[in-house]
């Protein structure tokens, strides 16, 4: 019976899928040593079985670090327990068992999926390269925009990966970005708390997602299709919030990163779409032959009237009933791309909104 072992120099390790075995090999190794005549140091060597967690220790161990390096003494009690430590202590008692063991060969040997992200001061992008037409863009908030640049960066990889999951399950995937620090934390995390967290998060999607994450660092004039979607502004990002006696409410999270890959049919739907895809919202809610309400802005000289108002006074077959909300304030609210676009001068969807509640024949 042989048993594989992994020799350098001076160290050595070894393993087996069974705990008996591995005890087995561990005894085997030791007197085989001893049958060469070679003489091991006992008070280095451990004969025994090891937990072998794999590479989320470095995430998850992070604050035990910091705490054990700052004690004078080993026998000096801890006064301070900081939050980290205890989420790291909770960890490892949560989840040790299910992570204990891990394979030195990938567990896909397939060639990993490259995804490109970036971040700037107005958002983020990235791109899925076996996918061209797979783009992630978006914009941050006023409270992440003054974040530091590696936050940012590393929130971008967060919301880039929470945008291809479904094509990333059960996948090795390998993360490019131009920021080296971000690209270090994805993997080891880090001692500023609201970048752990992401990191956290990150791992935690992976896991849940059965995905085997890498980063790699890459200049800046390589990353540049993920740079321009960092960059690009959404001019027809827009929500809305009217309730006199509860006609409308505010405009919810969308639930497909495509809607237009969703059946539509068994649902009453609240469509509240950007300018620019009013006509496609229209043409899909009729081809799935669905029901909702449609919000859009009372604009007649827009492209997509005429769909709603073929001719003059008559509305389109489909609509059963309208309603011109008055104008008001905050009824129609900027969306981040808005913001960026008009900071010196009003939107146009600023004005009076049409509502449309709809029968799709």
């Amino acid at each position: 019976m042989s048993h594989a072992a992994f020799v350098y120099l001076d160290d050595g390790i070894s393993g087996h899928k069974q705990r008996l075995d591995a005890v087995a090999a561990s005894i085997i190794h030791k007197n085989d040593l001893t049958l060469s005549g070679l003489v091991a140091n006992d008070e280095k060597c451990h004969w025994g079985t090891n937990a072998a967690v794999g590479p989320s220790v470095r995430l998850f161990t992070r604050q035990l670090f910091y705490t054990i390096s700052q004690r004078g003494f080993w026998s000096d009690y801890l006064t301070d327990i900081p939050p980290l430590l205890v989420e790291e202590l909770r960890f490892w008692l949560t989840n040790l068992g299910c992570l204990n063991g891990y394979s030195m060969t990938p567990k896909v040997s397939a060639e990993p999926l490259y995804i490109y992200t970036d971040a700037s001061s107005f958002g983020y992008g990235g791109y899925l390269a076996s996918l061209h037409e797979f783009k992630a863009q978006g914009h941050w908030t006023l409270q992440q925009k003054v974040k530091s640049s590696t936050f940012r960066e590393l929130l971008a990889i967060l919301q880039v990966l929470k945008v291809f999951l479904k094509h990333l399950e059960h996948k090795r995937i390998k993360v490019f970005s131009d920021s080296q620090s971000a690209c270090c934390i994805v993997l080891v995390g880090s001692r500023v708390p609201e970048l752990q967290h992401i990191a956290v998060e990150i791992f935690n999607l992976c896991f849940f997602n059965d995905i085997q994450i890498e980063s790699q660092w890459i200049p800046r004039t390589q990353n540049q299709i993920a740079d321009a979607l960092s960059k690009a502004t959404d001019l027809d990002d827009y929500s809305t919030y009217y309730m006199p006696n509860g006609v409308l409410s505010p405009s919810i999270d969308a639930e497909a990163v495509d809607c237009f890959t969703q059946n539509w049919s068994n649902d009453t739907n609240w469509l509240c779409p950007p300018v620019s895809l009013v006509i496609p919202t229209i043409r899909h809610m009729c081809s799935c032959k669905g029901t909702g309400t449609l919000i859009v802005p009372y604009w007649p000289s827009a492209i997509f009237w005429p769909m709603i108002m073929p001719g003059p006074g008559r509305y389109a077959s489909f609509i059963k009933e309208t309603l011109v909300l008055p104008k008001c304030p905050h009824m129609c609210i900027p969306g981040k791309g808005q913001l960026i676009a008009y900071q010196s001068k009003p939107s146009v969807f600023m004005d009076k909104f049409r509502v449309a509640q709809p029968i799709w024949l």
